[in-house]
């Protein structure tokens, strides 16, 4: 088999990569061995403009924010189906530092942030301090965008199922041979294996860890995403993500009873409305120490590049950095 790309991993980053990989018309396979735990399949799918606690305006704002609209909206097109939702973030302050805090921000920042006036939310939250609004937010349906993507990739013959065996690569002239496959070019997409890739593994990454829960909550609109100590984020009707932890330092991979009770505790003392706690995950993904995604090509290895280090911010961040590898000249 004879191809122009083969791509290695089909998360956020390489689902993007090969979207943009048909737009050129390229030939491709994505190799996947299709796991239910990763990061991109546990992500919250968040495109917030204002984010951490001191809620500083996302970088390139102004270039990556309409470059991932733009995006999601043309593979929207394409498929005939809807991935990405207009929403705001309804914040209760959780402390009055937080609200002045806000509220500094706000005077410098009136397109983004704003007060807001709906006293409804007195009756579903516990709520001490004011509550404000984080405008122009989105939510991705990263679930259903990563389904439709692999569903069209098998359909296209693809998609390979099975682990990656990174010693069975070889270098040739110009070419890149993978078993039985050979390709002009090699992208990894690799998430947190990247700590094992031969290529990529001097890299400043390290492997974060975050838990969350599924929670079915009956009465609270699916309009909104909520913050306190905690973020809810409506993934359908009655169905919230809620969390999530960013441990650098772990002892396992599995969820954890420490993340299960005190987040618990954390809904039985914010919410005035019933609540079950449908399941509990866990996931890891890989940081960069800089926090900046890493897309690019191999100084030595001019055909074997690289996207990956997403962090949190994955849904918004990869469309944009996928475009800027696969367009790049090598």
């Amino acid at each position: 088999m004879q191809v122009d790309y083969i791509v290695v991993g089909q998360g956020l980053s390489g689902s993007w990569v090969s979207w943009f990989l048909m737009q050129q018309k390229k030939s491709f396979l994505v190799i996947d061995k299709n796991e239910s735990q990763t990061a991109s399949k546990n992500s919250a799918g968040i495109m917030n403009p204002m984010t951490g606690k001191r809620y500083a305006k996302v970088p390139l704002i102004d270039t990556v924010f309409p470059f991932a609209l733009n995006a999601y909206q043309e593979v929207a097109t394409f498929f005939n189906q809807q991935f990405i939702y207009p929403t705001s973030i309804i914040d209760v302050f959780s402390s009055k530092e937080n609200e002045d805090l806000f509220l500094k921000r706000k005077a410098e920042e009136p397109t983004y942030l704003s007060v807001e006036e709906d006293t409804n939310f007195q009756n579903q939250f516990k709520i001490e301090h004011a509550v404000g609004k984080i405008n122009n937010s989105y939510r991705v349906d990263v679930h259903l965008f990563l389904k439709t993507i692999q569903g069209y990739l098998k359909s296209q013959h693809q998609f390979l199922e099975e682990a990656f065996e990174y010693d069975q690569i070889e270098i040739l002239e110009g070419q890149i041979r993978y078993k039985n496959i050979v390709a002009k070019h090699l992208i990894f997409c690799d998430g947190t294996s990247v700590t094992n890739n031969p290529f990529w593994n001097k890299l400043p990454f390290a492997n974060t860890k975050g838990e969350v829960l599924l929670v079915e909550i009956k009465n609270l609109s699916a309009d909104f995403i909520y913050k306190n100590k905690h973020l809810m984020v409506p993934l359908k009707e009655n169905l919230f993500w809620v969390g999530a932890s960013n441990s650098w330092q772990y002892e396992t991979e599995k969820p954890t009873e420490e993340f299960y009770f005190e987040t618990k505790k954390w809904l039985d003392d914010f919410l005035k409305i019933p609540y079950t706690i449908i399941e509990h995950k866990a996931s890891i993904r890989p940081t960069a120490a800089n926090r900046n995604p890493v897309s690019t090509w191999h100084a030595v290895y001019k055909n074997i590049g690289i996207l990956n280090g997403m962090g949190t911010k994955g849904s918004l961040h990869a469309p944009y950095y996928a475009a800027q590898l696969v367009t790049q000249i090598i």
